[in-house]
């Protein structure tokens, strides 16, 4: 019984050293997540959910967030996503949206959510489309 015991005591010593050690990595360097947020008039209808959709999203740990729109950046890399006072106007702009050229930052995000309720969107394959719909009456 007592190597058995010692064998248990080696191994959580492992485990705890080893997750304490991933979470002192991880806090010092953290995934980037942007999140692209579309916020042309045709999304008015679904604005209520955008919070909520936000809010899903940055529920992950060890995560620094971008968040961006296709009229301009909203904030660069933080732990939270702030969307502020934004309301949906103008016309729908995807392509100026999903553009690298444009937001640097979606070149070296880890993941990148897009968010619309557009029935086409032109995208990357590797990208997350979060796509809102009206809720029924």
């Amino acid at each position: 019984m007592q190597p058995f015991l010692v064998w248990c005591a080696l191994l959580g010593s492992l485990y705890a050293g080893l997750a304490g050690a991933y979470h002192v990595y991880l806090t010092h360097y953290p995934r980037h997540v942007v999140v692209a947020l579309d916020t042309s008039y045709p999304m008015h209808t679904v604005w209520s959910q955008v919070p909520a959709t936000l809010a899903t999203i940055q529920q992950r740990r060890y995560t620094q967030f971008s968040l961006i729109t296709d009229k301009a950046k909203l904030h660069s890399w933080q732990p939270t996503l702030t969307l502020g006072a934004l309301q949906p106007y103008a016309p729908r702009a995807l392509v100026s949206l999903l553009d690298p050229h444009t937001y640097p930052a979606l070149r070296t995000a880890d993941q990148i959510y897009v968010v619309t309720n557009a029935a086409q969107v032109p995208m990357e394959p590797h990208w997350h489309l979060v796509q809102l719909q009206p809720l029924a009456p």
